[in-house]
């Protein structure tokens, strides 16, 4: 899995949702737990915690859902998306995140993860807002030679 710096995946038009990576000294993956409502405040990276506002560390690793898995692993994402549907498919909110099924095969001894850290700088539509400078951002790269004019084709 990448895991980029918490600072460098927020949005200048809202809260985001991200995985918080916990490692180990050999940057295997410990835990990764979900926090919603991400935003800066005050000068402060904060997240809400059951109504309460809790600060975050801007180096913090995050999960963007940039994994590299076995095939086996999507065996387990059927097996526990069913177990999901039936637990939670009527609410309509509910949400399928890839990090609770890697926490259960973790802590279970079933899987391991390497996490390699970026420092890039993430960046994509959240908001209606940050589409302008997404489309800049990526004018930007191609004029510079960092992505090619024409990707597909």
């Amino acid at each position: 899995m990448v895991a980029y710096h918490l600072k460098n995946t927020l949005s200048k038009h809202g809260h985001v949702s991200r995985g918080v990576c916990t490692t180990d000294s050999d940057k295997n993956l410990l835990d990764v737990e979900e926090h919603t409502k991400i935003f800066m405040k005050d000068g402060d990276i904060v997240f809400d915690h059951n109504g309460t506002l809790k600060k975050i560390a801007p180096e913090t690793p995050v999960s963007m859902n940039f994994w590299g898995f076995q095939t086996s692993y999507f065996d387990w994402l059927d097996k526990y998306f069913t177990a999901f549907l039936d637990e939670q498919g009527e609410q309509l909110k509910s949400e399928y995140f890839i990090p609770t099924v890697v926490n259960y095969l973790i802590s279970g001894g079933k899987e391991k993860v390497k996490v390699l850290e970026s420092d890039a700088e993430w960046f994509g539509v959240t908001y209606r807002e940050d589409k302008q400078e997404v489309m800049q951002r990526i004018t930007d790269l191609t004029r510079s030679g960092a992505y090619p004019e024409k990707l597909w084709g």
